[in-house]
């Protein structure tokens, strides 16, 4: 029961002869063969240095809520650990830690580099039983590289 089109205001009815706009496309699932990133992950592991699959993100701009930031940084210390536990890290402060992340997207070198690592290097610090604060005796270095997957490199050398 709706009013016919004779009855409805002229600017109304020229609207009503055009089709409504066709909805977008729904966006498709990647059902494909993930072996093109698996030699890339084989490839990284061969490199000097731990390297491990992992998505950071800038944690100044993250604006989720509080309990989503404690998993991540709690799920990236977790990944950190066993990576460290697997590789028996052994070197003992002072060290220096190349840090470098690899990403489709570049951050800032001053502001979200150095904070996209902050899970990272707090479960360094807590592996080697320090304090990350002032006055630390791990040096640590954050690089970037452009890559199509994620993933972050850690590089232990003793300090000279």
């Amino acid at each position: 029961m709706g009013i016919p089109s004779s009855q409805l205001p002229p600017d109304i009815r020229r609207r009503l002869k055009f089709d409504p706009p066709a909805a977008k496309p729904r966006k498709r699932r990647f059902t494909g063969d993930h072996s093109q990133r698996k030699h890339w992950e084989l490839v990284m592991r061969h490199e000097p240095g731990m390297f491990i699959p992992m998505r950071t993100r800038n944690e100044l701009n993250d604006h989720s809520s509080f309990w989503n930031r404690q998993k991540r940084a709690r799920k990236q210390n977790n990944i950190v650990a066993a990576a460290l536990l697997a590789a028996g890290v052994s070197h003992d402060p002072p060290v220096k830690v190349t840090l470098t992340r690899y990403a489709p997207k570049m951050l800032d070198p001053f502001d979200g580099l150095p904070a996209s690592f902050k899970f990272v290097v707090d479960a360094l610090c807590k592996w080697w039983g320090i304090d990350d604060g002032p006055g630390c005796p791990v040096e640590f270095e954050a690089r970037q590289e452009k890559s199509r997957w994620y993933g972050v490199r850690i590089l232990i050398n003793a300090k000279e």
